[in-house]
C-alpha cells in the first residue's frame, strides 16, 4: 500500500507533515474546548465584551450567546456535527450545527446517538425534568440524568428521580427504585443493560438486565464484555478492592486504577492496573507484572497484542507484550496499535518537548497534544493527531 510519507534513510526518523489552524492567544482550557473523535477538528468558545463566541477549526461558527455551558461542546461520533448548550434571556438551549433547539429552564447530559443521526438530553421545565430525544419529550420527573442511546440508535435509557428514589427508564418502562443510580451501560449487541444501584442499606450492586449482583461498599468502572452479555467492574469491600468479572471476584488489592479496566476487542482478554504493598502492577489474563507506576492500557485491534505505559525510578516507557520499549522519557502517553496490529505508536516528552514515536523511531517537537486529541491511524503506516507548537494548533500527519 502506498503511503504519503517514508522514513528518512539517513536518520531513521519518521516523516512529518504539519497543517496549521493558525495562531491562538487564548488558552484551550479543560471544559472550554472539544476535539472530534477522529482528532482532525477542534472547537472552543470564549467571551468578549459580554458576548460568547464558538469557533471551529479557528473559524467563527456562532456568536451572540449570553453564555455557553462549560464542558458542553460535543462532536458526533462521526465527527461531522458539533453541538453545545447556550443561554439567552434566562433560557438554555442546545445548538446543533448552528441551529438552536427549543429553550428550557435547564439542560444536562447532551449526547449524540451512535449513528450520529439523533441526539438526546435532559431538560428542566420549572421544577420538573424530562428526557428530550429529537425534540420529543418523555415523562416528567423530579430529576433525570445519565441518558444513553441503545447501540441501534432507535432506543434509549436514562435515570429518573421521583421523590428521594431513583430508577432506570428504558423503552418508557420504569425499573426498580433505588437510593442512587450510576453508570448506565449497554452491551455492544444491545442485549444487556447494566447499571450501578445503591440500595436501602447504603450498599452498591450492579444490576444486569434487572438482576441484582452482590453488595459492596463501593463500585467503579462498569464495562460490558464485547460479544457477551456479561459485565465486569471494580468493587470495594472491607478496605480492599477486587475486579468482578462474569460474577467471579479476582484477587484483592489495596487499590485499582479507576478507568483502567479494559477488555480486548474480541472480549477474550481483560487487563487492569492494581496496587498492592506500594507497588503497581498490570494484571493481564490473570498474570501480573510489577512497576513503580502504570497507566494507559491498550489492546491491538486483533486482540493479539497488548501495551501499556509504565514507570521505573523517574523514567517512563511503554511495555509491549511484556517487553519494555527501548525509549525512556520524562513522560509517555497515548499508546495505540496500527489497524493490522503490527506497529505501536505513542507520545514521549523530554525536557519540555513532545515527540511522536512509532516502533522506537520518533519525530517532531511540540508543546503537547491538544487536550482530548489522540494518535489516530488512518492506514497501517500513516497516523495523525492535533498538536500545539509556538501557539499554533497543528494537524500533524506522520508516515513511516
Amino acid at each position: 500500500m502506498s503511503t504519503l510519507f517514508k522514513k528518512d534513510k539517513a536518520t531513521g526518523d519518521l516523516a512529518i507533515k504539519e497543517t496549521s489552524f493558525g495562531r491562538h492567544s487564548w488558552k484551550l482550557g479543560l471544559g472550554f474546548h472539544a476535539v472530534s473523535p477522529d482528532s482532525k477538528h477542534f472547537a472552543y468558545f470564549h467571551e468578549r465584551s459580554g458576548e460568547w463566541t464558538v469557533l471551529a477549526d479557528g473559524i467563527v461558527r456562532a456568536s451572540k450567546h449570553e453564555y455557553i455551558g462549560e464542558h458542553s461542546l460535543t462532536y458526533s461520533p462521526d465527527s461531522k456535527h458539533l453541538a453545545y448548550v447556550a443561554g439567552r434571556g434566562g433560557k438554555q438551549f442546545v445548538v446543533i450545527d448552528g441551529v438552536e433547539d427549543k429553550g428550557y429552564d435547564g439542560i444536562n447530559s447532551f449526547i449524540f446517538s451512535p449513528n450520529s443521526n439523533r441526539y438526546a438530553y435532559c431538560a428542566r421545565v420549572g421544577n420538573q425534568w424530562t428526557a428530550i430525544v429529537d425534540e420529543t419529550h418523555a415523562e416528567y420527573y423530579d430529576g433525570t440524568a445519565g441518558i444513553i442511546f441503545h447501540p441501534d440508535s432507535t432506543r434509549f435509557a436514562y435515570a429518573a428521580q421521583r421523590g428521594d428514589k431513583w430508577f432506570v427508564v428504558f423503552d418508557g418502562i420504569e425499573g426498580k427504585e433505588y437510593w442512587g443510580i450510576a453508570d448506565i451501560v449497554f452491551s455492544s449487541d444491545g442485549k444487556t443493560l447494566a447499571y450501578m444501584a445503591r440500595n436501602m442499606n447504603k450498599k452498591w450492586s450492579v444490576v444486569v438486565n434487572g438482576v441484582e449482583g452482590p453488595e459492596y461498599d463501593g463500585l467503579a468502572s462498569l464495562v460490558c464484555r464485547p460479544g457477551s452479555r456479561s459485565v465486569a467492574y471494580m468493587a470495594f469491600r472491607r478496605q480492599r478492592w477486587v475486579v468482578v468479572s462474569n460474577g467471579a471476584e479476582g484477587e484483592e488489592y489495596d487499590t485499582l486504577g479507576e478507568g483502567s479496566l479494559l477488555f480486548s476487542p474480541d472480549g477474550k482478554r481483560m487487563a487492569y492496573g492494581a496496587k498492592r504493598l506500594g507497588k503497581w502492577r498490570i494484571v493481564l489474563d490473570h498474570v501480573s507484572m510489577g512497576y513503580k507506576g502504570v497507566g494507559s492500557l491498550v489492546f491491538s485491534p486483533d486482540s493479539q497484542h497488548f501495551a501499556h505505559c509504565a514507570t521505573h525510578d523517574v523514567k517512563e516507557f511503554v511495555v509491549r507484550d511484556g517487553i519494555e520499549e527501548q525509549l525512556k522519557a520524562d513522560g509517555v502517553a497515548h499508546p495505540v496499535f496500527s489497524p493490522d496490529g503490527r506497529h505501536l505508536a505513542y507520545t514521549a516528552s523530554r525536557e519540555g518537548n513532545l515527540s511522536i514515536v512509532v516502533d522506537n523511531s520518533e519525530a517532531g517537537k511540540y508543546f503537547g497534544l491538544l487536550y482530548g486529541s489522540h494518535l489516530i491511524f488512518d492506514q497501517p503506516r500513516h497516523l495523525h493527531t492535533l498538536a500545539i507548537k509556538h501557539g499554533e494548533i497543528l494537524l500533524v500527519e506522520c508516515g513511516f
